[in-house]
């Protein structure tokens, strides 16, 4: 009895003193090699589009940047897509820790107003899927997303979730120039409970957090935003339970009023006016 409770706890020192991350993401890419073109690929055939040619023998890793190279070179994007991550670590000094990965849906428009901050995929469009994954990492639960050759060759970055500095990416829709903006959060809106000393660190965590996002707090007072969040109580991020994940997508469809007699919970913040000339016809001057 005695090995076996030992067992746990020397797993959870190995876990916490020798291992970078709980997950190597290994699992992560190839779900996405496999399942994003299967999908993808009923999409164009549902719109009678040919196909993506991907070699079945190729590498997970290198098959995303094949499937990524060819949504972008084919133009297969018909809305506008920006896509927030935090650098980790990078090999250039010179490049800002955020950054606003974009593809405009009409490549003719006035690009956002990113700065350096922003990176037009166009110019990179071997990347997308690496950068979804690296946007999506939570670090440390799963590792960074390391991007080769970026943004100059020998160069390189390591990308994480775009949330630790965007949650709601509100700012890279207004500097985009949004008027409107319908908002999904993914978290309750709710205070941090204070405490005992386990308690307290989650709460000062919570609360750095949200200091983080302050560029897009104030942001959504330059514009209308439409949001909706969950109720309490929320699984957690590490919940992959079917049950679960299929009881929150059925009360996420409540909360949006997609039922008989529900009605949608959003909440509309108004932001600065907006004003357009209107010329009366008809009217003597």
């Amino acid at each position: 009895m005695g090995r076996a409770l030992g067992l746990p706890l020397l797993l959870g020192i190995i876990i916490l003193t020798y291992e970078e991350t709980l997950s190597s993401g290994e699992g992560m890419q190839h779900v996405l090699a496999e399942k994003f073109l299967h999908l993808f690929n009923q999409h164009l055939a549902g719109n009678q589009l040919p196909p993506l040619e991907i070699d079945a023998t190729e590498l997970a890793g290198a098959r995303l940047q094949s499937i990524s190279r060819q949504v972008l070179e084919r133009g297969l994007l018909r809305r506008d897509l920006v896509i927030t991550g935090s650098c980790l670590e990078q090999t250039s000094q010179e490049m800002p820790s955020d950054l606003y990965f974009y593809v405009p849906a009409n490549r003719s428009e006035a690009p956002p107003r990113y700065g350096k901050r922003g990176v037009l995929l166009l110019e990179w469009p071997h990347i997308l899927l690496d950068v979804v994954m690296g946007s999506g990492s939570i670090f440390p639960v799963f590792p960074p997303r390391r991007i080769e050759d970026f943004p100059r060759p020998e160069e390189q970055i390591e990308l994480v979730d775009g949330g630790f500095a965007h949650n709601s990416p509100v700012e890279a829709a207004v500097l985009w120039g949004a008027t409107h903006i319908v908002l999904i959060e993914a978290t309750p809106r709710q205070r941090s409970k204070r405490g005992n000393f386990l308690r307290n660190a989650g709460s000062s965590f919570s609360h750095l957090h949200r200091q983080a996002q302050l560029l897009d707090a104030r942001s959504r007072g330059q514009v209308t935003v439409f949001s909706i969040s969950p109720e309490p109580p929320h699984i957690c991020v590490l919940d992959f339970a079917e049950n679960l994940i299929a009881d929150s997508i059925e009360r996420g469809y409540r909360d949006a009023g997609k039922n008989i007699t529900g009605t949608a919970r959003f909440r509309k913040e108004l932001g600065k006016p907006v004003f357009s000339n209107v010329s009366l016809v008809g009217q003597n001057n």
